[in-house]
């Protein structure tokens, strides 16, 4: 067993540091949805690390089909301690925002560049959980992870933690609110609704989005 895990971690960081490498070569590193897919495996390597198997159950990239369209959810710790939703958002700079605002600002130097709340997306994200699953919203904790050298200049919000701090954070969380039963039957659910990984699942996710915020 112990193999097995330190064969599957050995080959998590070949393919993380692989990659890294392949970019950088490639002069592609700084494109955004390339930092952003690295700072997506980082927090994966960190969660698959640090979260014992016996304990959580962890899904990476969850695609799920809700009532009102499709919602992606970056990583989903489900575990008896509750659910924990993480949004990843790799950055650097000045940020400005607080938890109840609809936009946040990213600031580079004289560059400015609005980009939704993480905290409200997230919030989406759980719903969608309670209504597909019939897990309470206050069995559910909203985690968002940033990576990189972001810093909060209008001081950082409470679901707001680095990667660093991620493990922390969801083991500070110590009592039951489920049972190891409904635990596994929670994962089974997801297992189950989740939609199969791939270029399809994100183009429909890509035009649900579109469509949601034409109205």
């Amino acid at each position: 067993m112990r193999a097995a895990v330190t064969n599957e971690l050995t080959q998590l960081f070949t393919q993380f540091w692989w990659v890294v490498a392949l970019l950088i070569v490639l002069g592609l590193i700084r494109l955004p949805f390339v930092k952003g897919y690295l700072g997506e495996l980082l927090v994966r390597v960190v969660l698959r690390i640090g979260l014992p198997k016996s304990e959580y159950t962890v899904f990476n990239n969850l695609t799920l089909r809700a009532s009102d369209g499709t919602t992606q959810i970056d990583h989903l710790v489900i575990s008896r301690f509750g659910l924990f939703v993480i949004e990843t958002k790799t950055m650097k700079g000045w940020i400005f925002g607080r938890a109840n605002e609809a936009t946040w600002t990213q600031q580079i130097y004289r560059s400015k560049h609005r980009f939704q709340n993480p905290i409200r997306q997230n919030h989406r994200h759980m719903k969608v959980l309670e209504e597909l699953l019939g897990v309470p919203m206050s069995h559910q904790r909203s985690l968002i992870a940033f990576v990189g050298s972001a810093e909060f200049k209008t001081g950082r919000p409470a679901e707001v933690v680095s990667a660093s701090g991620l493990l922390p954070a969801i083991k500070s969380i110590q009592w039951d609110v489920f049972s190891n039963t409904e635990t596994q039957a929670i994962a089974q659910r997801v297992a189950a609704l989740r939609m199969k990984p791939g270029r399809a699942t994100n183009r429909l996710h890509v035009a649900d989005l579109e469509r949601r915020h034409r109205h």
